[in-house]
């Protein structure tokens, strides 16, 4: 499983990818919405992208729940946490 340091810097990544430019202070206490000026579309493509790269499947009534970095880790912690072992 990924650690959380790796989540975040992947996450960094595909949001730098989404907004087109650097992102920095991905801590989590970060607002998506607020802090980042993510909308809808923007939040939609950035799960999917993260669906995409880490294998899970992040349910809609699971992400409407998604303010900040933070619960995105969480949720993505869980998520990777529940898949079954390779080997």
């Amino acid at each position: 499983m990924m650690e959380r340091k790796e989540l975040r810097r992947i996450l960094q990544e595909m949001l730098e990818s989404e907004l087109g430019g650097p992102v920095d202070n991905v801590d989590d206490s970060l607002a998506l919405r607020e802090g980042l000026g993510l909308d809808s579309v923007a939040l939609i493509n950035l799960v999917m992208q993260i669906q995409d790269r880490c294998n899970v499947l992040l349910r809609d009534e699971e992400v409407v729940h998604i303010n900040r970095i933070g619960d995105l880790l969480d949720l993505l912690q869980s998520k990777m946490r529940a898949l079954p072992k390779a080997g």
